[in-house]
């Protein structure tokens, strides 16, 4: 079995002043390595606790369980696993006749695991990996390959009336009202869009692949807040992405995506937005011995 290298992660709020919580999760260890995204809440109120988010509660309550699962544990099972402990936990609390669906926590995921001679990668929602091959070419896995450029559309449309001069009021209550639709459909045939959360069905939705290993030279894990830098902001290609990552770490080209966030568009006029900047998370690993 080829061990993982982790050479670099980052796990950075969207939140300038941290103010907010970092809704995203990320997790490694030798053969395994995750990156979650919970989705920002739309709620006025908490369903798990006052010190977490509920999109982080589900985001790392998924990193862990992913975390400490056996190596051949079929990641469908695993998230049926999860996503039925989190409906325990918040429906027995909360009654679900009462909990409106857009309240409720849900998380994008994109794993990375190594088992004998291959690599599996497995996700839901719109995390992305890209994976560089032992010939150069740099390849791309994600449950939802198009969803940046659907998101930017519906975007467009939902802030063409909005006003003010802040990220904050990119999100007026139209918009608001305007997203808790498009989550209350979250998980639903008639959305497409699975994810972690409290649809223990999600799990028949998983996207998996298998790679063999010794074609794999490495691999970086992105919520779509980083991944942002190539799909929304097309800032850099695939390629100079991981040149960069390797050469000058993922730090700077996260400083590279909170400058055309916060001084280049800070009003999501260029780059239509939900949020002035998102959370944004990484992971960067090489296969080892």
């Amino acid at each position: 079995m080829k061990n993982f290298n982790i050479l670099d992660h980052i796990r950075d709020g969207g939140s300038p002043d941290n103010t907010k919580a970092n809704d995203d999760w990320i997790g490694f260890d030798k053969r395994v390595a995750i990156v979650a995204d919970g989705a920002t809440g739309l709620s006025d109120k908490r369903l798990v606790n006052a010190d977490d988010s509920d999109a982080q509660w589900i985001a790392k309550l998924a990193v862990e369980h992913f975390l400490g699962a056996r190596a051949e544990d079929p990641v469908r099972e695993l998230v049926r696993e999860i996503n039925l402990h989190a409906t325990s936990i918040i429906f027995g609390n909360h009654p679900k006749e009462t909990t409106p669906k857009y309240s409720w926590p849900s998380s994008s995921f994109i794993m990375a695991r190594s088992q004998g001679g291959v690599i599996e990668l497995s996700g839901l929602g719109d995390c992305t990996a890209l994976v560089e091959m032992s010939d150069g070419f740099i390849d791309r896995f994600s449950a939802l390959p198009f969803n940046k450029s659907r998101e930017s559309s519906e975007a467009a449309r939902d802030l063409q009336q909005r006003s003010g001069s802040d990220g904050e009021a990119i999100r007026t209550p139209e918009v608001i009202a305007s997203l808790r639709r498009k989550r209350e459909i979250l998980n639903t045939a008639q959305s497409g869009v699975w994810t972690l959360g409290l649809v223990p069905e999600a799990a028949d939705h998983v996207f998996t692949v298998a790679l063999p290993a010794g074609e794999i030279r490495s691999i970086l894990l992105m919520s779509d807040g980083f991944s942002a830098i190539v799909d929304g902001y097309g800032h850099f290609d695939e390629a100079s992405l991981f040149e960069i990552a390797k050469s000058r770490g993922l730090l700077e080209i996260n400083c590279e995506i909170r400058k055309i966030e916060r001084e280049m568009d800070p009003h999501a006029e260029r780059f239509p937005r939900y949020k002035q900047s998102d959370d944004s998370s990484a992971i960067l690993l090489e296969l080892g011995k």
